[in-house]
């Protein structure tokens, strides 16, 4: 059984990357960082051959001229894919990726469209639990962003396609400095400009009104859109919560994404689950 799986892995694996036609390339954005602490890049892959991409998937991803001789082949790291545009001819996913060390900070030297090699799609896409809520309320901080922008997506189709019960989404993401909102801004006006029966609302949330951006000017929404609200305040976990349980009836999910490791924001959800069995 084992040796069976890695053969359909590793056909997998060349039916991805290998045949006619343009190999697959990875081009890395990179954003203003105004702290020292994990500078965030986009990276946008051009697939060789287009495929369904699904809430939840994650790659494993290899850039053989990271390194000398070919060697980063060899090396690669997994990512859960942020965003994709799908046609029938070609697929582009992206990744938001926050340098640490090791692949990572080798990343920051990628220039240009660089030969990649994609591992997947891997992980669970089965979201027929988040289509049984009426309400989602979906919360993160810095980077956790990307790990909620294609549900939203997948509820707001749903929801169009009337295969979800869901009639109430809302995202409150927590930035520490103005420059992080640019690491999402398409895909969350993407997201408000699909939403046509006007179910989802986005909250941004700066906790400090005097940060400013590293380009030393206020940096805001490009395109302001009436569903999107820029706010200057900190995170009340249990007003929120508090708030879109008692704005409808019906049940209701809170998911958050934390990159902080105090244990403050998991105490706060785990509290009101035990208040509210329905969340």
């Amino acid at each position: 059984m084992l040796l069976l799986q890695k053969v359909f892995w590793f056909l997998s694996l060349l039916y991805r990357n290998v045949g006619s036609g343009p190999p697959c390339r990875a081009s890395v954005v990179r954003f203003p960082q105004s702290q020292a602490d994990g500078e965030v890049l986009q990276v946008r892959l051009e697939l060789k051959r287009p495929w369904i991409v699904k809430a939840g998937h994650f790659i494993y991803l290899s850039l053989p001229r990271l390194r000398s001789f070919g060697l980063g082949l060899f090396e690669s790291h997994p990512f859960m894919i942020a965003w994709s545009q799908e046609n029938k001819e070609s697929t582009t996913i992206v990744l938001l990726v926050q340098c640490r060390r090791g692949f990572t900070r080798k990343l920051r030297l990628a220039d240009g469209a660089n030969y990649a090699v994609v591992d997947g799609p891997y992980g669970s896409h089965r979201l027929r639990s988040l289509s049984c809520y009426d309400k989602v309320l979906f919360m993160a901080d810095g980077i956790g962003i990307a790990a909620h922008l294609l549900p939203i997506r997948h509820l707001l189709l749903a929801h169009d396609e009337q295969t979800a019960r869901v009639r109430r989404l809302s995202l409150v993401w927590l930035l520490e400095t103005k420059d992080q909102q640019c690491w999402a801004e398409e895909f969350l006006l993407a997201l408000h400009d699909m939403d046509h029966r006007q179910i989802l609302t986005i909250f941004l949330l700066f906790p400090n009104e005097s940060e400013g951006s590293s380009q030393g000017r206020d940096f805001s929404i490009k395109q302001q859109r009436k569903r999107m609200y820029p706010l200057t305040c900190e995170l009340d976990m249990d007003w929120w919560i508090e708030q879109e349980w008692c704005a409808e009836a019906g049940n209701m999910l809170v998911t958050g994404m934390w990159t902080a490791l105090d244990g403050t924001h998991e105490y706060h959800l785990r509290r009101h689950s035990l208040r509210k069995p329905a969340i």
